[in-house]
């Protein structure tokens, strides 16, 4: 179906469906475990309240090499009102990824 239109001020994916935000932080080494050629989606901005403090948050899923294999993982962007990457956090775990 269509996309969910996004809420006012929310990161927009650019024209690969990526979002040059996310790129930003990652080329800017926030992480080091995720990159863009490892991420296998990119899911929507969600307006969302963690803490106290509102976020916009986007989830990606991407594979991750450990010394057992190749594992496939779901990490969150947290993206202040400031426009900017706080951090990124496993979705399952809630630590912060590397």
């Amino acid at each position: 179906g269509p996309a969910a239109a996004a809420p006012a001020g929310a990161p927009k994916k650019n024209g690969e469906g990526t979002y040059d935000v996310l790129l930003a932080s990652m080329k800017a080494g926030q992480v080091t475990e995720i990159t863009p050629t490892n991420i296998k989606k990119w899911g929507d901005a969600v307006q969302e309240k963690i803490d106290g403090k509102d976020y916009f948050t986007i989830i990606v899923d991407y594979t991750t090499k450990t010394m057992f294999g190749d594992f496939d993982v779901q990490a969150q962007a947290r993206i202040g009102v400031d426009g900017r990457v706080e951090k990124w956090i496993y979705t399952g775990s809630g630590e912060v990824v590397p």
